[in-house]
């Protein structure tokens, strides 16, 4: 069976050849997690596409930080991948003793195919 996309991280599979998305609601996950992890300006013709959830590394670990990361989520999805809907965003900081991990849990709904589901990220900060 064809596949949508490529699944990445990049893989070979001897049934496709390099292993692909076999449904919508991969395809829908892997597009949101690209644009999570992407830092503004390194998608060369879309130059504003992405979050760079890497680029809070230094800023505080407090919730004005959280507020903006919030809005940058929403705004970019709103502009990039319209056919979803950010129901949540939560932050779990580590509680271990060095605190340099940090949980983000984005939950979100699949407008067209009327399916919730979310995603979890570990960042260190």
């Amino acid at each position: 069976m064809p596949g949508f996309s490529p699944l990445l991280p990049l893989s070979f599979d001897n049934k496709d050849g390099f292993s692909l998305t076999q449904n919508y609601y991969d395809v829908a996950r892997q597009n949101l997690k690209n644009l999570m992890l992407t830092n503004p300006g390194e998608k060369v013709m879309s130059p504003n596409f992405g979050i760079g959830i890497r680029t809070y590394i230094f800023e505080q670990n407090h919730e004005t930080t959280y507020s903006r990361i919030k809005d940058r989520i929403k705004s970019q999805v709103k502009k990039y991948l319209p056919y979803l809907t950010i129901r949540d965003v939560e932050f779990a900081p580590d509680p271990g003793p060095d605190g340099g991990l940090l949980n983000i849990k984005v939950s979100y709904y699949i407008n067209v195919l009327n399916f919730n589901d979310e995603l979890q990220i570990l960042v260190s900060i």
